[in-house]
């Protein structure tokens, strides 16, 4: 992907350098992984995408993220909805209390 010129704040450049992640910190189980990057989208898509960050708190619904961020013209779907609700329900945990 060739190089994106971005004019953010310096306010929207905190937020995205300091995003912890999706889900809520005092929640029993966390999931860590590598973050799900820009992937094969446009570039003109990659800018609306950072710049949609630029508005995330430290932490994010990852549905509500889902909905602000675009691939294809489209929000992103979650994908991974039905094998993370299934590992949550080995913990007895739900989508909606993390």
């Amino acid at each position: 992907m060739a190089a994106l010129r971005l004019d953010l704040p310096p306010e929207e450049i905190q937020r995205i350098v300091g995003f912890l992640g999706y889900g809520r910190i005092s929640a029993p189980v966390w999931f860590i992984g590598v973050e799900e990057g820009l992937g094969g989208v446009s570039s003109e898509e990659a800018v609306k995408n950072l710049k949609a960050r630029g508005g995330f708190e430290s932490t994010m619904d990852l549905y509500e993220a889902c909905l602000k961020l675009q691939e294809a013209g489209q929000p992103i779907e979650h994908r991974d909805a039905p094998s993370l609700n299934s590992g949550l329900e080995i913990y007895g945990e739900d989508h909606a209390s993390l």
